[in-house]
């Protein structure tokens, strides 16, 4: 849903930055010219990553529900510090951060 919204705006914001990069490409300097290839390529090379990796990281870490999946690595241990003990009872510290 989000990239129905955004993705047209992404899209053209891209291409808009690309094109004034571009211009780089007709200097007569090298040091210009490597800045306008180095900036068209990583301007769609970010692109792409954003439309292919970010959505596979929202499915696997699954930001926006109760309870995400990455809680497990942050469950209560034994321990909190180095000679600190907790209660029994007592929920993770990290419950209010995640």
């Amino acid at each position: 849903n989000s990239y129905r919204e955004i993705g047209k705006t992404m899209i053209m914001t891209t291409i808009i930055l690309c094109a004034m990069f571009a211009i780089f490409l007709t200097s007569t300097m090298n040091v210009l010219v490597n800045i306008g290839w180095l900036s068209v390529v990583g301007l769609g090379s970010a692109l792409i990553a954003d439309y292919t990796i970010t959505p596979v990281l929202l499915y696997i870490t699954r930001p926006f529900e109760k309870e995400p999946a990455l809680r497990a690595a942050f469950e209560p241990a034994e321990r909190v510090g180095r000679n600190e003990v907790r209660p029994q009872g007592e929920t993770s510290p990290f419950k209010n951060i995640i």
